[in-house]
């Protein structure tokens, strides 16, 4: 897997993406996450999984919602956060439902936690790494 180094602007966006879920979090929205296109827009989501009802939606999916309503169509960068204890947070991959969708919307860097690491651990993958079959393949 070859992963590359944050940027400044992927500190930030983790950052956002911390105080989102800092603000929001609550007994339906444990995850936040934010996504940087293309175009250098960012957008925003919280999870919306009210205790009520098995369907919910993941944060990637609300952000995503949020950039098409936006107008922009392409993800460059992708974090989710979620809550590790208290005061703690930590970036969380995101699930296999969330990595089809951003596939379809190109070939984003994830930022992850590498696994093992010490320290400094996060770092950013494109996600055709994490998921190198894609559901597209199956047709061609």
């Amino acid at each position: 897997m070859r992963f590359a180094k944050l940027s400044e602007r992927d500190r930030a966006l983790v950052a956002r993406a911390t105080a989102l879920l800092k603000t929001g979090e609550s007994e339906i929205s444990s995850v936040s996450a934010g996504l940087r296109t293309r175009n250098d827009r960012e957008y925003h989501g919280l999870c919306v999984d009210p205790a009520s009802t098995t369907e919910g939606m993941c944060a990637e999916f609300s952000a995503i919602g949020a950039m098409v309503t936006g107008g922009d169509r392409k993800i460059d960068t992708m974090v989710a956060i979620t809550r590790k204890g208290r005061p703690a947070y930590r970036v969380l991959p995101p699930c296999g439902r969330c990595r089809e969708l951003a596939r379809g919307l190109g070939n984003p860097y994830i930022i992850v936690q590498r696994p093992g690491a010490d320290g400094e651990s996060l770092t950013k993958v494109k996600l055709s790494e994490l998921m190198p079959i894609d559901w597209s393949s199956r047709s061609k």
